[in-house]
């Protein structure tokens, strides 16, 4: 845009709307298709969850009426994490006790050393 070249990584979409008694929300790849890319689906009575996987990190999720814990899976996006020290299933609402000690404290801390 000023004439010079610049590549910006690390940026993602993140949409929320409440429309017609439905509370949306999605963030990152929520269609992404090809090699490596695996979903996970969970749909119940007035509920929807698609997590959307590549290299063993959460790259999107498409969540309906099921936005409970929207920041955690944001987060999980936003810093590249590695699913595979995670205690728990993502497909149930997660919490911040699936990280390690030390992530909690930071997240906890706003990254802010006491």
């Amino acid at each position: 845009m000023a004439g010079g070249d610049l590549t910006v990584g690390g940026t993602y979409a993140v949409n929320a709307i409440d429309f017609y008694g439905l509370r949306i929300c999605t963030c990152g790849l929520i269609n992404a298709k090809g090699d490596g890319y695996t979903d996970r689906v969970a749909a119940a009575d007035d509920s929807y969850k698609r997590l959307v996987f590549r290299d063993g990190k959460l790259v999107g999720y498409v969540l309906i009426n099921a936005s409970e814990n929207a920041g955690i899976y944001t987060s999980l996006i936003s810093g590249g994490v590695p699913l595979e020290g995670l205690q728990g299933d993502l497909m149930d609402s997660p919490n911040l006790f699936w990280f390690p000690k030390e992530t909690r404290i930071t997240k906890l801390r706003g990254g802010v050393q006491l």
